[in-house]
């Protein structure tokens, strides 16, 4: 299947071009639906851990709880 020149060496031509364009295309892919997976499940793993958190200060009516959000504060 494979071409050859007038000097009778083999060369790759066309299907060596097109494993590689197949082959580059297959790993664009693969990586592509890697990242969305984890992404995704990283999404629905923070879904939950609010939802629990949700559920534990619905439980505790009673106490009042304080939460540095991460803003600057000062103490005096």
């Amino acid at each position: 299947m494979s071409a050859q020149s007038s000097g009778g060496a083999p060369t790759t031509g066309t299907p060596g071009l097109l494993r590689l364009i197949l082959v580059s295309v297959g790993l664009a892919a693969l990586i592509v639906t890697v990242v969305t997976v984890h992404i995704w499940t990283r999404a629905k793993g923070g879904e939950k851990r609010i939802r629990k958190n949700q559920e534990q200060n619905d439980e505790d009516e009673d106490e009042v709880n304080y939460e540095n959000d991460g803003g600057a504060s000062a103490s005096v």
